[in-house]
């Protein structure tokens, strides 16, 4: 006679036995498991064993009901990790759980005989509900991880509006996730986007074919973007950013104007030049369809339906959008795409010309630009997401986050949890090494601290105006991590321009190196956590 409790257990059994077949069928058989092994009595044991002569399964345990279960699910959940993933042909090392259902992955039992644990993916099943991944299964490439971007985006290769994010190197076939972070060595890429360092990408601009990439570190399909009141004997339109124009001078001392509405970037490759769009798929057939991207002295050029530069190029300069409003203006100006100015614009002016400015105001020595108390920041104004990480470098930088932050650093390298760069290689210039022995084992806490400093190299260091900026920064960052104290009294490190320390900055600093040591590392690295 069942008591009330066996029902409930019965009927919970019962209703997940009908769950669809999928990603919730299989938390459903792990459930239905659970109710079964809670719903074992000692005397069932007891028989199970005279019958089979096996272990009691309170002594072999709950594992052991699940690797016996039937279930491909239950039996991964008990094999261990993985030593890595198999995808195709393809190796990954990781793999974000909210990502691995998709796959359908099931454990190599030949491997696992050998002692090792692989989960290689089942493309039949990975294919019958999610064909995008297709992409995955037919590319070349080595695979550090895979994870599932949390904003949604368009693309071929996305699952249910999420990106796939890429950490690797990709070799061969059509890339459609987001390469976060290392290589494209072959192929093309595919409604994807490519925002890692400027020396990854090997491929050919016109094997580009569509998607978006991040122009924050400087240079687009690894050319370096121009910067203001430079001259070119050759520029490409790809190497202009957004609201820049470009001046040329053509053979019969006229000037004309290009107004770089907007250039390619992370929203897409498309370009706005003198109000009209500018589909990227005019360049990206061929090598000489992209060629028609590039102004030379010398030569003629043209956009169809924008501009057409008939008489050959004189010279060719980058002027800031300020130029189309006053410097510009003569006899012999021809201005395509001129507007009279709109409501509004002397806001965006005024927000463009504040977020290109590091202008923090530290306590710490060596930290506060001197001289008019900003350094120049050469950025894409209408890059949303850079401006957003800069401003929250100030504002740690201003509050006194940031150096605590650093002092965490600073005893993950003290107690050797940090011997070298690891994935991160913009940080090399802290380390005389990329990888150390503290790599072999896991560590969240140290790649997420990694990750915080990492990005301030890319988003900040590397946009200074002046390399000589970017370079003083580093040095300062690799002192402090030196000095015995960071952000504290002892942080002798003098900013440009400042003969000695005040006796305000000598207080101050005292505070914050009270407040540095009252704070716990858990606490640290929850702030830092809550900051990604």
């Amino acid at each position: 006679m069942m008591n009330e409790y066996d029902k409930k257990i019965e009927n919970i059994i019962s209703d997940l036995d009908s769950i669809e077949e999928g990603v919730f069928s299989k938390i459903g058989q792990a459930i239905k498991g659970l109710g079964q092994g809670i719903g074992r009595t000692d005397s069932d044991n007891e028989q199970e064993r005279k019958i089979t002569g096996s272990k009691t399964s309170k002594e072999k345990g709950f594992d052991s009901y699940l690797a016996t279960s039937g279930s491909d699910a239950l039996k991964a959940a008990t094999a261990g990790s993985a030593e890595y993933y198999q995808i195709g042909k393809n190796k990954v090392l990781e793999i974000d759980k909210l990502l691995q259902a998709f796959f359908h992955f099931e454990i190599d039992k030949e491997k696992q005989k050998k002692g090792s644990i692989v989960y290689v993916a089942n493309p039949e099943k990975a294919f019958k509900r999610n064909p995008q991944l297709e992409w995955l299964f037919k590319g070349d490439y080595e695979c550090k991880s895979l994870s599932l971007s949390s904003n949604s985006i368009k693309g071929r290769g996305t699952i249910r509006g999420k990106a796939i994010l890429f950490t690797g190197n990709w070799n061969g076939g059509a890339f459609m996730g987001v390469l976060k972070n290392g290589e494209i060595n072959g192929g093309q890429i595919i409604d994807g986007y490519y925002i890692a360092k400027s020396e990854g990408f090997k491929i050919k601009p016109w094997d580009f074919k569509s998607g978006g990439m991040s122009v924050a570190s400087g240079f687009a399909f690894g050319l370096r973007l121009a910067k203001d009141n430079t001259n070119h004997k050759s520029l490409s339109l790809v190497q202009v950013p957004s609201n820049k124009i470009i001046k040329i001078i053509d053979n019969a001392d006229k000037e004309h104007l290009i107004n770089m509405n907007k250039g390619v970037d992370y929203k897409s490759l498309n370009m706005k030049i003198n109000d009209s769009e500018v589909s990227w798929e005019n360049y990206n057939k061929s090598e000489g369809d992209f060629k028609n991207t590039y102004m030379t002295v010398g030569s003629k050029f043209s956009i169809p339906g924008v501009i057409d530069i008939s008489k050959g190029i004189q010279s060719i300069e980058i002027k800031n959008k300020e130029y189309e409003d006053g410097e510009g203006s003569g006899e012999s100006t021809e201005k395509s795409g001129e507007s009279t100015e709109k409501s509004g614009e002397s806001t965006e002016k005024e927000k463009s010309s504040t977020d290109n400015k590091f202008d923090i105001k530290s306590t710490v020595a060596g930290w506060t630009p001197g001289g008019r108390g900003y350094y120049v920041l050469d950025i894409d104004a209408s890059d949303d997401d850079l401006i957003s990480s800069i401003n929250r470098y100030k504002n740690d930088i201003n509050s006194g986050k940031y150096f605590k932050y650093l002092k965490y650093f600073k005893s993950l390298v003290d107690d050797g949890r940090i011997d070298g760069f690891g994935t991160n290689p913009e940080l090399a210039f802290l380390f005389p090494k990329k990888k150390g022995e503290s790599f072999k084992d896991p560590d969240a806490k140290r790649d997420q601290t990694l990750k915080y400093f990492g990005r301030f190299r890319e988003d900040v260091i590397d946009n200074f105006q002046s390399d000589k900026i970017g370079d003083y920064y580093k040095k300062l960052i690799k002192k402090q991590i030196e000095d015995s104290e960071v952000g504290g009294a002892k942080a002798k490190v003098k900013a440009k321009g400042n003969a000695s320390v005040s006796k305000t900055e000598r207080v101050a600093k005292t505070k914050l190196k009270s407040e540095s040591n009252s704070l716990s590392l858990s606490k640290i690295l929850r702030e830092v956590l809550a900051s990604q």
